[in-house]
């Protein structure tokens, strides 16, 4: 995970890429299975052991993402949600 939003969702993620969804594309087109499935088991286990918003927006601080969700009215739980459907196998 810390992969994924430090390399993916750095201070300038928008110039790489037009939309959250892209970023997703080109993160499981570029990483390995192993890598896609580990990144969303860990938004998954982050989701079911850390329930305070702020902790949430801390963890993701510190895993390096420069990502914001509340800056597009999302809750970091929810864009987490998100990023882990997104990630989840086609089917």
């Amino acid at each position: 995970l810390a992969h994924l939003l430090g390399a993916y969702f750095h201070q300038d993620w928008h110039l790489d890429d037009a939309s959250i969804p892209d970023v997703l594309r080109r993160f499981r087109e570029g990483e390995s299975e192993e890598t896609v499935r580990r990144a969303r088991t860990e938004i998954e286990q982050l989701l079911t052991n850390h329930a305070d918003e702020a902790e949430l927006e801390e963890l993701l601080e510190q895993l390096g993402s420069s990502y914001y969700p509340p800056g597009v009215g999302l809750t970091t739980r929810a864009w987490l949600a998100h990023v882990g459907g997104l990630l989840a196998p086609a089917g």
